[in-house]
């Protein structure tokens, strides 16, 4: 049962750290905006409270997996999501900064999380994707074969380019769309829309473009 959430905020107009305390949940959210030029800085963990070092961190906003240094987007929200089952604390570090101010949110979950539930959270959360392949904006109808192998599991789609067209993902592993259609997009699709799918895959991934679709970046993992 989850009781309570502990958080911890902070504000970086300079190179420093927001730290939080845990207790409860393994997977910790670190939430970094601001408005501040460029930035870079890093997550990190402590079993102690006072040795730290680099933790590897799920980026919410593409679900894949990043460890080091980490450049912000300016005036956004950037979200990480840290498991941190063997960590007494999670911090974010600022190392530079050019301008402006971080703001930082740290959450931690208080109290004992049943194991279904976590795994529910990581499936619901966390959906990370192992690789990523990039489809281009449309300009006419045309079948582009984004992964030519399966079976594997469809994570994403995050758009690069809006669009004011339909394209279609579909499962097969030539430049032939098939019977089986596993999504399609809205007609208007704005930049930077990410959608959360997990679907199934088993022969691969065709791309049906139509006149004016978005350009895309598809997040997969193959099995």
């Amino acid at each position: 049962m989850v009781a309570t959430r502990r958080v911890k905020t902070g504000t970086l107009s300079a190179a420093g750290n927001v730290a939080l305390g845990l207790s409860g949940a393994p997977i910790v959210f670190v939430g970094v905006s601001g408005t501040y030029g460029s930035v870079t800085g890093i997550i990190e963990g402590s079993i102690d409270g006072s040795v730290w070092f680099t933790v590897p961190a799920i980026k919410g906003d593409s679900g894949f997996p990043r460890e080091g240094s980490l450049a912000l987007v300016d005036n956004s929200t950037n979200g990480f999501y840290v498991a941190a089952s063997n960590l007494t604390h999670v911090r974010y570090k600022v190392t530079a900064i050019s301008s402006g101010t971080v703001s930082v949110e740290i959450v931690n979950d208080v109290g004992e999380v049943p194991l279904d539930s976590f795994n529910s959270y990581q499936l619901c959360s966390i959906n990370t994707a192992l690789k990523s392949v990039a489809v281009a904006a449309g300009s006419g109808t045309a079948d582009v074969v984004a992964v030519s192998t399966g079976p594997g599991l469809l994570n994403r789609v995050i758009v690069t380019t809006a669009g004011t067209g339909v394209l279609s993902l579909y499962d097969h592993a030539s430049a032939s769309s098939g019977a089986k259609l596993l999504w399609s997009s809205a007609a208007t699709y704005a930049l930077g829309t990410v959608t959360e799918l997990n679907i199934p895959y088993e022969l691969g991934l065709v791309a049906v473009q139509s006149n004016g679709s978005a350009a895309v970046t598809i997040g997969y993992s193959p099995q």
